[in-house]
């Protein structure tokens, strides 16, 4: 579902990542506090890799967070659902079922996305 880092050609940097947040969630009314440490605390992704996860967070900001989630909705939270989606099951038997919920109706949208590319 992520694209190879092989593919990357931009290095993951802190400027880097600021500009990705910005491109991708400006535009709506969440906190990004945090967002950036979180995206360079993830060694282990590479630049192409986050953007293709920010990219599917923003596409499903409205037709599956913003549906479930009531409130201020903090990027640190969205991002946690990619990770969660992107990079192991679904979810996992300790978290919460709404939480269980949010996190496979996401990466459904994710591998339906991916299959019409």
């Amino acid at each position: 579902m992520l694209p190879s880092k092989i593919l990357n050609i931009y290095p993951k940097s802190e400027e880097n990542l600021k500009a990705l947040v910005s491109f991708y969630f400006d535009e709506y009314d969440i906190n990004q506090e945090g967002a950036v440490k979180m995206l360079i605390d993830k060694t282990s992704l590479s630049l192409n890799q986050l953007e293709h996860i920010l990219k599917m967070i923003s596409e499903a900001f409205y037709p599956i967070f913003k549906k479930h989630l009531k409130g201020k909705i903090d990027l640190t939270n969205l991002i946690a659902y990619g990770f969660a989606a992107f990079t192991q099951e679904a979810y996992s038997d300790s978290e919460s079922h709404k939480r269980q919920m949010i996190t496979l109706e996401f990466k459904h949208f994710v591998e339906e996305k991916n299959s019409n590319l």
